[in-house]
């Protein structure tokens, strides 16, 4: 759980009081520290926080967990992902996400299985909140029922590579412009004892690590940028549940 002071510093964002000098006064503000301390009275608090640059108007992501989830970690949480900006580069909204605590993985929910709630920045948003949480409620049992048909669902080796070539094109484009031509069964390799499996839940979660995490044939590099992140897990979960959907 970060605490607010800790997430001032980390995103600064979250402190702004209005939106960036250019905008006019036709843009309706959402302050993020304010839609925090809505969700914190439903017991969802931070756990992670980033933004592009340094400015307290820039584009940032707030991954929050339910409080008995981190009181209580379980192999996976549901996490609620707050993104916004106030500079008009990203509108306001919420999406669903899964922590996997073994290797601390941070999973987005593609749109395939649930759309992110959005809406326009209004100056009274406290009811849509609340209508958010109550959908992330509803919809955890859609999300844990497609996690364990993806634990209950064996691939071989053809389908885990086609898709780690699915999250190559989501990285890079394509996979001439993946560095060294980064190999499709490499980012298929487990990093621990606990993912050697021919689940497609171990081998989405394989996947998904070394494309995020990189370090793969020493030629990939950690992805920094949170939201291509988002773009990079979204693909590759719409891939990966198509499976079984």
């Amino acid at each position: 759980m970060m605490y607010l002071n800790e997430l001032a510093r980390k995103c600064p964002a979250t402190t702004a009081t209005k939106q960036a000098p250019h905008l006019s006064n036709r843009y309706q503000f959402v302050n993020t520290m304010e839609v925090i301390d809505v969700l914190r009275t439903y017991d969802f608090y931070p756990v992670n926080a980033s933004q592009v640059g340094t400015s307290t108007h820039a584009k940032h992501i707030i991954r929050l967990r339910h409080l008995r989830d981190i009181a209580t970690p379980k192999e996976e949480a549901y996490e609620i992902i707050l993104i916004n900006s106030h500079n008009g580069t990203v509108r306001f909204q919420l999406r669903f996400g899964i922590f996997r605590l073994v290797c601390t993985n941070g999973l987005i929910i593609g749109i395939s299985l649930c759309q992110p709630v959005t809406f326009k920045h209004l100056r009274t948003y406290g009811a849509m909140i609340k209508a958010a949480v109550n959908t992330f409620n509803m919809e955890v049992g859609r999300i844990e029922e497609a996690v364990n048909r993806m634990k209950n669902t064996t691939i071989g080796a053809a389908t885990a590579t086609g898709l780690a070539m699915s999250g190559i094109n989501a990285r890079w484009g394509s996979y001439n412009d993946s560095p060294e031509k980064v190999s499709a069964i490499r980012l298929t390799h487990p990093r621990r004892e606990e993912d050697i499996s021919d689940s497609l839940w171990c081998v989405y979660n394989r996947i998904q690590e070394n494309l995020i995490k990189g370090q793969v044939e020493n030629s990939v590099r950690p992805l920094t940028d949170a939201f291509k992140c988002i773009s990079v897990n979204e693909a590759l979960w719409n891939k990966a549940y198509a499976l079984v959907a």
